[in-house]
């Protein structure tokens, strides 16, 4: 069975979805800390070995008016680097207002662990979920 990762892009965290694509359910995953701004390729690495994906989705940080940021151009440096390591369909996901729908989850769910962290994987989720939802072809 294909999945699909997705990934919310973040200057100290990456976080990771995942959803298989007979059932297009994303379920949070992990998140990847950046260290000195870089990514941990050998983690990315393990987790598309471990889960075989047949397409990548990358969060599109833009304004709330749609216009992009620094950390745009930097999402989509992080997918171009995606597509030129694994040779997989990299897909860019507008994300405006994930990390505060992810936010609001934790919250009404009382969350006590790391709550960035949680942020971070849920926005993926929601990223990813959006993404499928938009793209009945595949």
């Amino acid at each position: 069975m294909s999945n699909v990762l997705g990934f919310d892009f973040g200057t100290k965290y990456i976080g990771v979805a995942i959803a298989p694509l007979l059932t297009k359910n994303a379920r949070a995953l992990t998140v990847i800390a950046r260290k000195n701004k870089k990514h941990d390729w050998q983690l990315i690495t393990d987790l598309i070995s471990k889960w075989q994906p047949a397409v990548l989705v990358v969060g599109k940080p833009l304004t709330l008016d749609g216009r992009e940021q620094k950390l745009s151009q930097l999402a989509a440096k992080f997918a171009k680097q995606l597509h030129g390591r694994f040779n997989l369909p990299v897909f860019e996901e507008d994300e405006r207002l994930t990390s505060m729908q992810a936010t609001a989850i934790i919250k009404s769910a009382n969350y006590k662990g790391n709550k960035k962290a949680m942020v971070d994987k849920i926005a993926a989720q929601l990223i990813l979920q959006s993404w499928l939802n938009d793209n009945d072809r595949i």
